[in-house]
């Protein structure tokens, strides 16, 4: 138990650590200064670490000079003396008697040792975090009694805590100080803005790559110089970084004062700077980019374009053919011609899905919803890759419910979608399998689902399989470009429907996919065109202000 005076210095000590500037350099001189005061003691030291082994940081009792790291001193100390003790048992440890205890490294003579007496260690901790020892010596052996160690235990505690919280602080400003340093030179635009989006910061590089002086920015709402295109997210942290999330990235476009588009990739995180937490925006110009995709797309639609009027030709030519030789005496001719009318129709429709899956990509699905006999339009796919399937050896079933009704959809597109899915399921059927497609309602909607009795899909691939350029890969698996299964996402999902796929490896695979339940539109009554001069004057094009405004402060700028 503590006695008076012992309570009296505890609070003289702690009052003392609160007072103190969170100065680590002065927090440590406080603590063993206090403490040498409190037990008269004249010897002791305080080491911080870090990596567990690697000294910090080292102050002696009642010395202002910088102390060396790298005397040997101090590695003798932590490896093979108390302080490595305590520090890894994270308890205290007492030495009744530094000349007969074997804990008592051999040393060469210190100032901040005596050649005799007693020595308590005392690990520093907050938590499970351990950062330092505060060790004491005194010439009397025995010096720590049950009483002085209480008071220590005491002072401990407090000290820890001051000492933790002093070295937080200072990591963090090292930290700030780091950052600042980064943000200011930085060779990327980088924008700091509160919760809200309104800017606190800005760089250089920003200032440059947006043409705006940084008194023209501070203050000034991030979405005033942003343009969100349809359906693109709003450029806020609420938005963007709901809870839980730290950092995310998007494409945008900026403006800059000349109201010039900027096509942006925009990476964004929560900084906690000075204290506070703030949303960093990293900007990258991606105009260059931008162009080489367009340019891509374009050069893309330009050659798929140019391949079908060739293949047309090519179809025509072989189909007459097929149609003269027919009766031709070698009876190879007609089924050569067969296969090659067959191939050229399957290149017919792989470029036919390059160009819709580019289309549906930038979202110009433009449906030609017709009104469709579900069953008719499965029994076409059928007799189509019946072909196929038959010289493969495998039989397919189809089957259509009762309960189907006439709906009103893209048959071209959705004919294309059964079709890839069925020659999916011929390839990874073997030889005298069966491959099954069926239709039915369900709720609203109709399901579609062809099953075939292949290998099946590895669980990680059942994700990936719908994606661009995306292939099973097993042992003996058939070679593609991975576009069909593509294309079957996009038409569905401009259909307004879903798509996906069950199986287990050894047990098939069933792909299915759901429609929504669309009534073929009446007929629409024929109306009269106004005449030229009744004819409303077309809308005039909106100016770049009327498109994209500024905000005033921004607009002066």
């Amino acid at each position: 138990m503590l006695h008076d005076a012992n309570y009296k210095f505890l609070y003289h000590f702690t009052r003392a650590l609160q007072e103190q500037q969170p100065d680590v350099s002065g927090v440590f001189k406080t603590v063993l200064t206090l403490t040498g005061e409190a037990l008269r003691i004249q010897h002791g030291c305080l080491l911080t670490f870090v990596d567990h082994t690697r000294i910090d940081r080292i102050y002696l009792l009642g010395a202002d000079h910088k102390v060396a790291l790298d005397e040997p001193v101090w590695d003798t100390l932590v490896k093979r003396g108390p302080v490595g003790y305590a520090y890894h048992s994270d308890r205290p440890i007492v030495i009744r008697n530094i000349v007969t205890d074997p804990r008592r490294a051999t040393l060469p003579p210190v100032s901040f040792l005596p050649a005799t007496g007693s020595v308590i260690c005392l690990p520093l901790s907050k938590g499970n975090h351990k950062f330092g020892v505060l060790l004491l010596a005194h010439p009397e052996v025995d010096y720590f009694n049950r009483q002085r160690v209480e008071l220590l235990e005491e002072m401990h505690s407090v000290a820890s805590s001051a000492l933790a919280a002093a070295l937080e602080l200072q990591a963090a400003r090292t930290g700030d100080t780091r950052y600042h340093a980064l943000f200011d030179g930085g060779v990327v635009p980088i924008i700091l803005t509160d919760v809200h989006g309104v800017i606190q910061d800005v760089n250089q590089k920003a200032c440059d790559f947006l043409g705006y002086p940084r008194s023209a920015l501070v203050r000034v709402l991030l979405s005033d110089i942003y343009t969100a295109g349809a359906g693109a997210p709003a450029l806020t942290a609420e938005t963007l970084l709901p809870e839980g999330t730290q950092e995310t990235s998007i494409r945008t476009t900026l403006h800059d004062v000349d109201g010039k588009s900027i096509p942006s990739l925009v990476r964004v995180r929560r900084v906690r700077l000075d204290g506070r937490m703030v949303i960093e925006w990293v900007f990258q110009d991606v105009t260059a980019q931008t162009e080489l995709e367009q340019l891509r797309k374009d050069l893309s639609a330009m050659v798929y374009h140019d391949l079908r009027a060739p293949l047309t030709n090519i179809v025509g030519s072989i189909y007459k053919l097929n149609t003269v030789l027919q009766n031709h005496e070698n009876p190879i001719v007609p089924r050569l011609l067969h296969i090659g009318l067959r191939s050229t129709r399957q290149l017919q429709r792989m470029v036919d899905s390059l160009l819709d899956i580019q289309r549906l990509e930038e979202g110009k699905a433009l449906l030609n919803r017709q009104p469709v006999e579900v069953r008719v339009l499965l029994a076409d796919a059928v007799q189509l890759v019946q072909p196929i399937a038959t010289e493969a050896g495998q039989q397919i079933l189809f089957e259509a419910g009762k309960d189907v009704p006439t709906v009103a959809l893209d048959s071209d597109m959705i004919m294309r979608v059964i079709i890839n899915l069925m020659e999916n399921a011929v390839k990874y059927t073997p030889t005298a399998g069966s491959i099954r497609v069926t239709a039915h309602r369900d709720g609203d909607g109709l399901l579609f689902k062809v099953s075939d009795s292949g290998p099946g899909i590895p669980k990680e691939m059942l994700g990936r399989v719908f994606d661009k350029f995306s292939r099973v890969r097993h042992q003996g698996a058939p070679k593609g470009v991975g576009l069909g299964l593509a294309f079957c996402r996009l038409a569905v999902e401009a259909h307004g429907g879903k798509i996906w796929v069950e199986s287990e490896p050894g047990h098939g695979s069933d792909f299915m996919f759901r429609l929504p339940i669309v009534e073929p539109a009446p007929p629409e009554a024929k109306v009269a065109t106004p005449p030229e001069e009744a004819r409303p004057e077309p809308e005039k094009p909106r100016s770049a202000a009327d498109t994209h405004p500024v905000h005033p402060r921004l607009a002066s700028a």
